[in-house]
């Protein structure tokens, strides 16, 4: 098999492996996905299966309801509009959660910065 596979051939084999994955009961996990994933296209890195599985998720076809459980369950296909809007749910939660991570540390940087005067970071003192 070539070197080269294109982005729609990875998201074609993704979505085919997870079509056996419907309903989070019986989601596959990240390290079985890649597996499997990498046996049928050979060489294939984790980070080219994550932005499979984020361009699937934002299409508008079948590849909309891939879920992934936060709990280490894996990734499934939803079964249900309950089950989907379950994992919309926690999508929305971490969501929340990076939005507050961020303004904690715009803040805490703006108030760095400022003591320093606008001078960049030669050394970090941890203690001060």
């Amino acid at each position: 098999m070539s070197l080269y596979r294109s982005t729609d051939m990875i998201q074609r084999e993704t979505l085919a492996v997870l079509a056996e994955h419907v309903g989070r009961g019986r989601a596959i996990q990240r390290a079985g996905l890649l597996s499997e994933l990498r046996r049928r296209l050979g060489g294939l890195s984790d980070r080219k299966m994550r932005d499979a599985l984020y361009e699937l998720s934002m299409s508008d076809g079948p590849g909309a309801l891939v879920c992934s459980a936060q709990d280490g369950a894996g990734y499934f296909i939803a079964e249900s509009p309950e089950e989907m809007a379950a994992h919309l749910r926690k999508e929305i939660a971490r969501t929340a959660s990076l939005g507050r991570r961020i303004a904690a540390q715009r803040k805490a940087a703006r108030q760095f910065f400022a003591r320093l005067g606008g001078k960049p970071v030669r050394q970090l003192n941890l203690w001060d």
